[in-house]
């Protein structure tokens, strides 16, 4: 079980898309992957968590500092075609607000795989996630 073996670390995540970031959040409403790092005993930031019906913030460059999770989860999603996903992953990580963040410092940023975690099916994507958690956040040092 995953859960049980969760170490006392925060994760945050985002999603990179053009011109904006989106953080899908960890509430009621939470989108399934996140309900899926919930369920899985991750932990995350105050400012990723919500008890409202809030399902996403859309921070600005300067709002991104309020990703501080010890870990940091990425998804560079440019658009239906996943050609661009590599230069927008660039444009973004090559910012020095980007490089201000914890996680960035601390070698603790990974990008995840943006069909199990934008475009949810099931028990595949869920695995995935599940995958993502083990060798992103357990595995980590």
């Amino acid at each position: 079980l995953i859960r049980a073996r969760m170490k006392d670390v925060t994760v945050s995540t985002v999603r990179f898309a053009p011109g904006r970031f989106v953080v899908f959040l960890d509430g009621p409403a939470a989108y399934a992957p996140f309900a899926v790092l919930r369920e899985a005993g991750v932990k995350r930031t105050a400012y990723e968590t919500v008890t409202d019906g809030t399902i996403v913030k859309r921070p600005d460059w300067e709002e991104l500092a309020n990703l501080d999770g010890d870990i940091l989860l990425y998804v560079s999603a440019s658009g239906f075609e996943s050609g661009p996903d590599d230069a927008l992953e660039q444009e973004v990580i090559g910012n020095p607000l980007w490089q201000l963040l914890p996680a960035v410092r601390n070698g603790r940023a990974h990008r995840v795989d943006r069909i199990a975690w934008q475009s949810f099916h099931g028990i595949a994507s869920a695995n995935r996630i599940l995958d993502d958690i083990e060798r992103y956040v357990l595995a980590d040092r």
